[in-house]
């Protein structure tokens, strides 16, 4: 059973000089003014029927809006009596709806509030008007709003990760972000997309560089080989491949250099990046450097024909 809306005759907010923000005294004053019209589920932002699960996390989330111990040392005015109103309400919504038998019990005196949200058939016409005019309310208020909007962005973006389309999960965990920025669990899932995101980028940069270099077009393959390098800061192919034709086509030689050593320094045993790297100290007038490097590669891959030559013994002066 819902409670009558109680009327609010506090002063204005605008009127308190308060430790809140316009916008947070406005939401507040919202929600306190319809709380007693609202049932258990649209206290916490959910649609009936909701799972044990989503009413968990909408209880975590309301209260880390509303718990009073959020407010700790503020000036908080008439506004303390109202969150602990609000927080009061959605502690009891939590308390019923995930305790199964006071939730079966709560659905049986509400068939309304029953999974299916229609109307019962035998409904009057002003049953049918109050019930509509509580969901349209209840959809207005921003906080309840933002809430379901909320979940919806999270729902989203898991659907987009999970068919691999991470752009489109990106976007939605980023808007979710913004709505909640102290939510963790949307800012964990954030960086995983973000990180999966890149290496699909990373990955897609590499086949691009390699049809161009296919091709002959050097400086267009440079360009995708180096975007796979630091978008995939792991790859040492990318890193290799970014270094090489930086050196071939005369672009940066401190970028080149830099690369040839990630990837050394990400597979250390790999002849062909020691080789690289060899190639680029060289170029760079360290030659010391660059024969430490022609040595390991030889010495790892004896038969790698360009270490071999770089390393061939020159001719004695002498004659036996």
């Amino acid at each position: 059973m819902t409670h009558p809306v109680r009327p609010d005759s506090a002063p204005p907010a605008s009127a308190e000089d308060i430790d809140l923000d316009a916008d947070r005294q406005a939401e507040i004053l919202s929600l306190d003014r319809i709380l007693g019209g609202l049932n258990h589920f649209e206290v916490l932002g959910l649609s009936p029927g909701a799972s044990n699960a989503q009413v968990k996390k909408a209880y975590h989330e309301a209260s880390r809006r509303y718990h009073p111990d959020r407010y700790f040392q503020k000036n908080l005015g008439s506004f303390r009596a109202r969150i602990e109103r609000i927080f009061k309400r959605i502690s009891e919504a939590n308390a019923v709806l995930t305790d199964p038998q006071r939730r079966k019990e709560y659905e049986q005196a509400h068939p309304e509030l029953r999974s299916a949200p229609a109307q019962p058939a035998r409904a009057s016409a002003d049953e049918a008007r109050r019930s509509q005019e509580r969901r349209t309310r209840f959809a207005k208020h921003p906080y309840l709003a933002r809430g379901n909007r909320l979940n919806e962005l999270i729902a989203r973006g898991k659907e987009s990760a999970k068919a691999g389309d991470f752009g489109r999960a990106y976007t939605d965990l980023h808007m979710a972000s913004q709505l909640d920025p102290k939510n963790h669990e949307i800012h964990a899932l954030l960086t995983e997309v973000r990180h999966t995101h890149e290496l699909q980028r990373a990955s897609e940069e590499l086949k691009r560089g390699m049809e161009a270099e296919k091709i002959g077009d050097l400086i267009a393959a440079a360009k995708s080989f180096v975007g796979a390098a630091n978008m995939d800061k792991k790859n040492a192919l990318a890193a290799s491949k970014a270094a090489s034709l930086l050196l071939k086509t005369g672009q940066d030689p401190k970028e080149a250099r830099a690369l040839a050593q990630r990837a050394v320094d990400l597979e250390p045993n790999k002849a062909d990046h020691r080789f690289m790297l060899a190639t680029v100290l060289e170029a760079a007038g360290m030659t010391r450097l660059a024969h430490r490097q022609f040595e390991e590669a030889t010495k790892m891959n004896p038969n790698h024909p360009e270490a071999k030559k770089r390393l061939k013994p020159k001719k004695s002066r002498w004659l036996f």
